[in-house]
């Protein structure tokens, strides 16, 4: 089972989120102005039902990146597995 590791949670294709909360909140307590750990903050929120922390990543991604768009994320994501894109990409337009 393949992993996304780095500065994503660890989000296994099969949707499973394993330490991925913990782990990027050392990345952004380090390096706060990285957006792309906020994205995956805002997935990992969602995965786990934590809409207000999500909204909250949201408007921090907004705040980094004020030209954020969805499109733009659906074109740099690019995952081999669709409905799995299409399911962060959901989380993250219910985030905010």
């Amino acid at each position: 089972m393949s992993c996304l590791r780095g500065a994503r949670p660890c989000l296994h294709f099969d949707g499973a989120i394993y330490g991925g909360d913990s782990h990027l909140q050392g990345v952004l307590r380090k390096h706060p102005y990285v957006m792309w750990a906020h994205v995956w903050q805002a997935i990992a929120y969602a995965e786990l039902g934590r809409w207000e922390e999500a909204r909250a990543e949201a408007l921090e991604i907004m705040r980094i990146s004020p030209r954020f768009t969805l499109k733009a994320e659906k074109e740099r994501m690019a995952l081999q597995d669709q409905a799995l894109e299409e399911r962060y990409l959901a989380d993250l337009r219910k985030a905010g």
